[in-house]
Formats: structure tokens, sequence, C-alpha cells
């Protein structure tokens, strides 16, 4: 038994009959956890401390057959998310998704750390219309459910339930032209720096093409 800080975000929060709390984090150390704490509904500091769209810090202490939440403390908040119903629409989005396909207590840092740099930029702004992109083609990639779209060239056909390419139309394939495709490519292999620095050389015409295909694979994988 012992106790350790982390740093993590909430992704559902549930109030037992009790007042006592059973929380899901995504934490940089744990990956997804679910912790216990006592009374939850009765501290005043702890229940504003534990929201959603911030960047909290954690304090757990790890018993025989669960974890329990001792301290929390807000490092940042996302204000992006309250700044309409959309984007906390949007947001709460995200959040089930990820709860959904993290595994219990398996690290995950490289993925955190590309989550909460989206969470901490997303601002509402037209200008960053890639961004959610960027959000969905990780979430695929964690998933083994994206293609590499550097094995091929040119303009292409995708079969987006299986991923296969071709090269000429076939019946219920997609297109994707040369251009969105190297957008594609780039955002599977960058992490978010790369990503942000590059973000406004992105062709804005592909913009719409590539929220199109994410939307696909969506549909069929999710």
């Amino acid at each position: 038994m012992s106790q350790k800080t982390t740093h993590g975000i909430l992704l559902k929060k549930t109030i037992m009959a009790n007042d006592d709390g059973v929380l899901d984090f995504f934490t940089s150390d744990f990956g997804k956890i679910t912790c216990f704490v006592p009374k939850l509904a009765r501290s005043k500091k702890k229940a504003g401390e534990l929201d959603f769209f911030r960047l909290l810090e954690l304090e757990i202490f790890q018993g025989r057959n669960s974890k329990r939440l001792t301290s929390v403390s807000t490092q940042s908040i996302f204000h992006g998310f309250e700044k309409s119903y959309k984007a906390s629409e949007i947001g709460f989005e995200w959040l089930e998704i990820l709860r959904k396909i993290l595994p219990e207590d398996k690290p995950e840092s490289l993925f955190f750390r590309d989550v909460i740099s989206v969470l901490g930029h997303c601002d509402n702004n037209e200008n960053e219309m890639f961004l959610e992109s960027f959000f969905w083609v990780k979430v695929f990639c964690f998933m083994g459910m994206f293609p590499r779209f550097d094995r091929v060239q040119n303009d292409v056909w995708i079969d987006l339930e299986h991923f296969h390419f071709f090269s000429t139309e076939e019946t219920g394939m997609v297109f994707i032209d040369n251009v969105s495709r190297q957008v594609l490519e780039f955002l599977r292999r960058s992490d978010f720096e790369q990503f942000w620095e590059k973000r406004m050389n992105l062709p804005t015409n592909s913009a719409s093409i590539v929220e199109n295909i994410l939307k696909k694979i969506k549909q069929l994988h999710l």
C-alpha cells in the first residue's frame, strides 16, 4: 500500500446514496483509474475541485483492492469548453470516448500528453479547424484502427471498414485526394507540438474532407 501524486482529468463522477463518490480519471502515471472518495458530497472543497475540463493534481492512496483519492487541486482550467453549449457537448463526447477506450491501470503517457494539449488549446477558434481532427486521429491510432497513408501515393480510394487502398474506384469506397491524404498522414505521425507548430500551413480546403473521413470511421468503428 502506498500514496502517490499524479496529474489527471476527470472522466466520470458518480455520487452514491451514502454521499460517497466513485470517480474515473485519465492520469499521467496510471492511465485510466477508478477512485473512491468517502463522503464526497459533504466536502465542499473536494466537490468544488472535482469538475470536468480541468487538469487536476491528485493524491491517491493505493489500498489492497482499490484506490482512494485523498487530496485534489486544480492546476489549470480548459476554458474553451465553457464558451458554448456546442463546445461543452463536444468536450463531453471526448471524455466519454476516452472512458470507453482506455484500459484500466495501464500508463499511456504519450497519449495523455496529446490529449491534455488538445484540451488546453480548445478555444472555440475557427482558425483551429484541424484541432478536433487531430484529437480523433490520435484516438483512432490508439485504438489501432487508423491506416498509414504513407503506404500509398497520389489520389486514392479507400475502404474505411477494412482500411484497404485502391487506385481506381470500387463500390463503397471513399475518394481521398492527394493533398488530403498527406494531411491525414501528417496528423497520424505528428505529436501535438509538431502539429501545433505547423497547423497554420495545413490546406484549409482539406479540412472538411478530413473531417468527413474521420466521421465515417467513427460511424463504422465506434
